[in-house]
This record gives structure tokens, C-alpha cells and sequence, in this order.
């Protein structure tokens, strides 16, 4: 979606977990405990814990084999080793209890079985392959150095999209069509619907990521078996042309037992390394009991303090302390001189840095994508310009970067970067440490902002979560959320930010949280909506002086509007010409601040 700022166009409306250091499911034999505790190389952490040694853990349990789930591929006497998955952690139990999120591993020579009860399948693979179950809900994950195998079941998008012709368009929206291979530079290596079997058909695809960095899985395969009853989705990621049949071709689908039980955690954590007056701003974040509001009012380089914040601010007796600014493209100069205006001022600055090419006049969805040219390192000299930028400015910035990545229209999404949300949390975290190494990380306080707490594709290889490069890299949660009470169903500010909180606060309940950017827009077209903006604004200032979300410390009002592409009128975000809108946010100011 395009946002316009008073007739300039320019704003985006807006675990892949990296879990190599995953090694819950696979220590070696240390006589007593083996435990899945502990931080990962991220900063995420799991809360498994194994009792049992390794001999222990995978011996072979007479009462867990059954034979239909080994049949094709050994004998019970044949059977080396077993291992059992019980809400995530391995256990030494032989007793299955069918309500709980059970996995199980057959092991002969060099391969192993997959039985899946959550999902529903059974699925043969190299023995090597280390299995990651720590986001179970979503996806269940498989690698070693060279290999990355991603499996979701995908049965609920059949109901979603309505057939399974339309779910797999959604699927695979961009990353088969010869434009956007053409533009990205990858290489077709196969694409085929077949029969699998009496029951499922199959839709491989196959490409390969050119130009990527040495040592990069850029071989990618597709696998989907599909009915019009249940899907299932595998992605292969691999550091060569490898030819993954005889993996994918020993799926079987089974009958779904169980409830998925997740064990990644997210800690809260700063950067050690913070000056004090950035420190001292995480701090007033962290510990503030009232909402510190900002302002999308103009990009710093249009001098917005000249005109733009004093005219709103006049009406409502308040100074906007947080002053939010957008780069328009990856390639962008960033200005230090109007940045520190900014501080001059009094004010602190939010800025949000994309990645994109040619943002303001189109978002080059299923076209060239620049976060895959960030990935293979070919933009790493713009990210140290910024860098350099930010450590010419010397003063404490919230940085915003690539917000609203969980959608289908941003070109940062996953959507459009082979349908892999770790490129996105691989060239986040690339960013981080060039920054890091420039110096300008001490200024920095990272904040991560997906769009509402639903994706786009609806897929769980696209779960939200996928998205979060690592609690090491990240030091606020952003939040986004928009009435538009002209094309959608009207909503509260308590019911829309209700259903954000219970999804996050569990995840980030000890983390500050910002509303990067939102707002409400008047409806002209459905009559029971007009003139109900200044009804929002007074509903969320209620809920502000409530305190009923009190991880909301910061909070920025998108002051423009949605012009069509003829100039006309779409949503009216902005307060300036609503004079009952203005007073009721005048009036919620004056009773919370």
C-alpha cells in the first residue's frame, strides 16, 4: 500500500530464527542432562530442558515403533535408534499422549524418518540433518552446513484463499515469473505440476540465486503436495545443485494428532555498548509511564520544524518530541544538517531506512528486488555511507528499518525475496554489523516493526516470526495498525491494539513498544462511519489513561494522507483540517501528558 504525505508520495504503509547454534536435539552423550537452555548465537533463547543422557535419549523404544509408520523403510529389528519429541524437548518416555506435540525419528544407516504428528506427515531425510522444532506452530526446521530444509503445513490457506489453485498462486505470487527471475538475476532450473500419487499432486520448482556471496545457500527447491483437503510445503536452501527427489518423494501424509507447542523465547536486552545519552533514552523508554508521542509530518530534508510541526502543534498546545523522517530509496544521502536540526530543537528522531531502489514511484513488487542485492553484499558501500552519517550526527536516533515486512507489498517482504523470510532477518542482521563496525550502533536503538501481528502471504512459512532477526539485534518492538473506516470494517483503537497485545505480549511482554507510525482516516463513503475520527481519538486516549497497554511507551501519528494516483483523496490521516479531530486529540493530550 502507498502512502502520500500532503501530495508527496513517499511512505510505506506499512525468527527466520537463524538457529544454527540449535543444538537441544542433538548433544552428545554427557552421562546425565542434556539440556536445551541457553542463548542462542541471536540472542533468542530456548526453554527446553532434556533429562537423560544421549544413549538414553535415542535408545530404541519397543512400545513407540509402529509398524505402518516404518513400513517401506526398515524393520523393527533394523531400527539403530530412535528419538521422541514431546512439546518440543526429547525425552526418555515411551508413553505417547496424543494431545500433546509429539515427534518422533526412526533412524537406519545414514537416513532417518520423520513422523510429524502435529502436521500430519511422515517425511525420510539424512541422518545429519538437525532438526529445529522450536517454533513448532509454524514451521519445523532441518540443516546441517550445507542444507536447510523449512516444512509447513499449509492446510488452513486452502479455506483462506478458497482452492488450492488460488492458494499456490498466492504462494508463489512473484518468484516463478520469468520478470522478476529476469530482474533478480536467478537462474529457472525446473518448474512442474505432476501427479504424486492416487491422493496428492505435486508442484516442484527449482532455482538458484546467482552472485551470491561464497558460502551462501542459494540453490533453492520447492516442494508442495496438495489436495483439496491438506497442503504441505517444503523449501530446500543449498550451497550447491543438489537434487533433493529422493528426500521429498517419501512424503506421507497422515492424519494431524496434537497441539504445537513453541520453546523460542525473546529476551529484552540493550547494547552495552550505547553512549550514555542513547542509554539514557532507553532507560526514559523503558521506565515512562506516559506515552511520548511523535509525528509523521514531512521528511527532515523539507524542514518540516519550520512550518509543518509548529502550525499542528500551535492548535494543540504540544510539542511532537518524536520527529519521524523516511529514507526513499537504499541509495538515499541522508541529511545530517536537517537531522540535527532536529536535536537543536529539543526532539528525538525516528528514522526508517528501506530498502528499496525507486520507493516513491513504485515499490517494484515482482520486480527487481534490492534487499536481494543487500544479501549478495552489492550495497554494503550504501550502508556505510549511512553509517558514517549517523556517527557524523553524534546523537541518539530510533532506527526503524524495513518496517512492515510481513506483507505482499513491500518489496523488503519475503514475498519478494524467493519466499524467505531469512533473507530478510540475514540482510538485517548484515546491516547491524556494518553499522556496528563504523561505530554507529552507540547512537543506535533498533526498532523492529512488523505489520500487525498477520502476514501476507497467509502462510506459515511466512509466520511473523520468521521475520525477527535475533534479540541481539533488535531493541524495541514497533507496532502498526490503521483504521480505515472507508474500505474496511471500522475499528477501535482498543480493539485493533487488543488483538496486537495479546499476540505480542507474550513474546516481547518485557520490551518497550512503540506505534511506529498509525492513525485513524474519516469515512466519506459509508455514512455510519463519517465524522467518527474524533469518536477514535478520544477512545484511544481512554486507553492511554487507563493504562491498558503499558508496553506502549512511545506513540507516532501519521499526520498525511492516501491520495489515488489522480490526486484524489483515499484516507484523511492528518488532523489539520478536521477541527473536532484536532480538539479531541488536544483534549486527550491535556488529560494524559
Amino acid at each position: 500500500m502507498k502512502r502520500i504525505l500532503f501530495k508527496t508520495i513517499g511512505i510505506a504503509a506499512s525468527l527466520a530464527l537463524m538457529l544454527g547454534a540449535f543444538t537441544a536435539c542433538s548433544g552428545g552423550d554427557n552421562g546425565g542432562n542434556a539440556t536445551g537452555n541457553g542463548t542462542l548465537d541471536n540472542g533468542n533463547t530456548l526453554t527446553v530442558t532434556e533429562e537423560g543422557s544421549e544413549a538414553e535419549l535415542t535408545a530404541v523404544r519397543e512400545d513407540l515403533i509402529k509398524k505402518k509408520e516404518i513400513q517401506g523403510f526398515c524393520k523393527s529389528d533394523e531400527l539403530e535408534k530412535m528419538e521422541f519429541y514431546e512439546n518440543g524437548v526429547r525425552t526418555t518416555s515411551s508413553e505417547y499422549v496424543q494431545v500433546k506435540d509429539n515427534k518422533k525419528f526412526y533412524y537406519k544407516g545414514d537416513t532417518k524418518r520423520l513422523v510429524n504428528y502435529t502436521d500430519g506427515y511422515i517425511l525420510d531425510m539424512p541422518a545429519d540433518w538437525k532438526p529445529d522444532f522450536s517454533m513448532s506452530s509454524a514451521l519445523s526446521r532441518f540443516e546441517n552446513d550445507e542444507v536447510t530444509l523449512v516444512v509447513t503445513d499449509e492446510t488452513e490457506a486452502l479455506s483462506v484463499y478458497g482452492n488450492t489453485d488460488e492458494a499456490l498462486k498466492a504462494m508463489f505470487r512473484y518468484i516463478n515469473k520469468k520478470d522478476y527471475i529476469d530482474a533478480n538475476r536467478i537462474e529457472f532450473r525446473e518448474d512442474e505440476y505432476t501427479d504424486f500419487n492416487d491422493e496428492f499432486k505435486q508442484y516442484v520448482l527449482r532455482l538458484h540465486l546467482t552472485e551470491s556471496l561464497e558460502g551462501t545457500k542459494s540453490y533453492y527447491t520447492y516442494a508442495v503436495f496438495y489436495n483439496d483437503r491438506k497442503m504441505t510445503y517444503m523449501m530446500f536452501k543449498c550451497v550447491d545443485d543438489r537434487d533433493f527427489a529422493d528426500v521429498y518423494n517419501t512424503y506421507q501424509s497422515i492424519f494431524d494428532k496434537g497441539s504445537a507447542v513453541d520453546t523460542i523465547a525473546y529476551p529484552e536486552g540493550g547494547n552495552p555498548n550505547w553512549t550514555e545519552e542513547t542509554k539514557a533514552l532507553y532507560d526514559r523508554l523503558m521506565g515512562t509511564d506516559k506515552v511520548i508521542w511523535g509525528l509523521v509530518n514531512g521528511n527532515i530534508e523539507k524542514d518540516p520544524l519550520k512550518i509543518n510541526y509548529p502550525s499542528l502543534e500551535m492548535k494543540l498546545d504540544h510539542k511532537f518530541e518524536i520527529v519521524t523522517s523516511y529514507s526513499d530509496q537504499i541509495t538515499f544521502d541522508f541529511d545530517v544538517a536537517a537531522a540535527k536540526k532536529v536535536y537543536d530543537d529539543g526532539r528525538i528522531l525516528q528514522f526508517t531506512y528501506h530498502f528499496a531502489y525507486d520507493y516513491e514511484n513504485s515499490n517494484t513488487m515482482g520486480s527487481t528486488s534490492s534487499m536481494i542485492d543487500v544479501y549478495r553484499g552489492e550495497l554494503d558501500d550504501e550502508l556505510r555511507k549511512f553509517a558514517k552519517s549517523v556517527v557524523e550526527l553524534g546523537e541518539p536516533m530510533l532506527l526503524r528499518v524495513n518496517n512492515e515486512m510481513n506483507s505482499d507489498w513491500t518489496t523488503w517482504s519475503a514475498t519478494n525475496a524467493l519466499n524467505d523470510p531469512e533473507i530478510f532477518t540475514a540482510t538485517w542482521q548484515r546491516m547491524y554489523d556494518i553499522l556496528e563496525e563504523e561505530g554507529a550502533n552507540k547512537y543506535l536503538i533498533w526498532v523492529w516493526n512488523p505489520q500487525g501481528h498477520s502476514t501476507g502471504p497467509l502462510f506459515n512459512w511466512n509466520d511473523l516470526r520468521t521475520y525477527f532477526p535475533g534479540a541481539n539485534y533488535v531493541h524495541m518492538l514497533g507496532l502498526t495498525g490503521y483504521n480505515f473506516g472507508d474500505d474496511y470494517q471500522w475499528t477501535s483503537f482498543g480493539d485493533m491494539y487488543q488483538a496486537l497485545s495479546d499476540y505480542y505480549t507474550p513474546l516481547f511482554g518485557d520490551w518497550a513498544w512503540i506505534l511506529g507510525e498509525f492513525g485513524c482516516s474519516d469515512s466519506s463513503t459509508k455514512e455510519e462511519n463519517e465524522n467518527r475520527k474524533a469518536e477514535w481519538i478520544t477512545e484511544m486516549f481512554d486507553c492511554f489513561e487507563q493504562n491498558r497497554f503499558p508496553n506502549i511507551k512511545a506513540a507516532v501519528w501519521f499526520n498525511g494522507n492516501d491520495l489515488d494516483a489522480n490526486g484524489n483523496m483515499v484516507h484523511e490521516i492528518a488532523l489539520n483540517r478536521d477541527a473536532a479531530s484536532r480538539e479531541a486529540f488536544k483534549e486527550g493530550l491535556d488529560r494524559t501528558q
